[in-house]
C-alpha cells in the first residue's frame, strides 16, 4: 500500500541548492528540472528582434 506524502514547504528549503536543478512545489507535489544553459538567459536578455534573429538562425 502506498500513502501519498505532500511536501511542506520547510521540506523544500532543505533540499540541494547550487546543484545545477530547479526545485519547485506545486500542491505539495516535488517537480525537479535542470536549469536553462546560459544562452537562454542571454537571448532572453535581447530585444524581440535581434531575438527572433537568433532563433532563426539555431544559435
Amino acid at each position: 500500500m502506498v500513502i501519498p506524502t505532500r511536501l511542506t514547504a520547510s521540506a523544500l528549503e532543505g533540499l540541494p541548492e547550487g546543484d545545477g536543478n530547479r526545485y519547485e512545489r506545486i500542491e505539495g507535489e516535488l517537480y525537479v528540472t535542470t536549469q536553462p544553459p546560459l544562452y537562454h538567459q542571454v537571448v532572453a536578455d535581447l530585444p524581440p528582434e535581434a531575438a527572433s534573429a537568433a532563433e532563426s538562425q539555431g544559435q
